[in-house]
């Protein structure tokens, strides 16, 4: 997940994700380093708690990025129009006009990368949002239902040949870790609940499960 918030201090601590390799956890940081620690279930479970405890107030997280996003794109809109008038009605640029069209341009490019910076963070907190509330129905049905993954993106189609996963599990940490796009889950949760309306059993649907790790003596990040 994007680093939702506002100071160092708070950057330092805060998650974005984590990988399991070689028997250790590794966690991307919001300040953008990296901290590792020796693999446990202890340690993991720590982990996604503090995840899900960063996103309790993920609808207001959505509504500043929203509103963040929306305010850039017409100040945005604004400029591109202001320097395209002024190249259109004057042709022949005094130096001054050049100059405010020069600023016009140069601002416009900055806050073009805003509006991008903010429409991404507003993608990932609207992804996290969603799977929030489709988290228990997601994990009840992924693996039981028939075609579950019609229509989701060839990227994703893709990863799951390649990776061969006998049981898909969804979590704060695996939607981004898996890189799961809002559309793709959007989609898996209408074709659980398109197979849940037609009330078709799902009796001998079940994967089999992996087995589960043996967790380590050491239980601290």
């Amino acid at each position: 997940m994007r680093d939702y918030t506002n100071n160092h201090e708070d950057r330092m601590n805060f998650v974005r994700n984590f990988k399991i390799h070689n028997g250790e956890i590794i966690a991307k940081m919001g300040d953008k380093t990296k901290r590792k620690a020796p693999y446990t279930e202890d340690n993991e479970k720590k982990l996604l708690r503090r995840m899900n405890k960063q996103t309790e107030n993920i609808k207001q997280v959505v509504n500043y990025f929203r509103n963040g996003f929306i305010g850039r794109a017409v100040l945005t809109g604004g400029l591109v129009a202001t320097t395209a008038a002024s190249m259109v009605t004057f042709p022949e640029l005094t130096p001054t006009i050049n100059g405010i069209t020069l600023l016009s341009g140069a601002a416009t490019i900055i806050m073009t990368n805003k509006t991008r910076k903010f429409f991404n963070n507003l993608r990932d907190a609207e992804r996290t949002e969603f799977f929030k509330e489709n988290e228990s129905l997601i994990n009840k049905h992924v693996n039981t239902t028939p075609n579950v993954m019609a229509g989701v993106s060839l990227l994703r189609k893709f990863y799951n040949i390649f990776n061969k996963e006998e049981e898909l599990v969804f979590n704060i940490n695996t939607i981004d870790i898996n890189k799961w796009s809002l559309n793709d889950l959007k989609q898996i949760r209408d074709n659980i609940l398109v197979y849940q309306n037609l009330g078709l059993s799902e009796e001998g649907m079940k994967k089999p499960k992996k087995q589960a790790k043996e967790p380590e003596d050491i239980k601290q990040l």
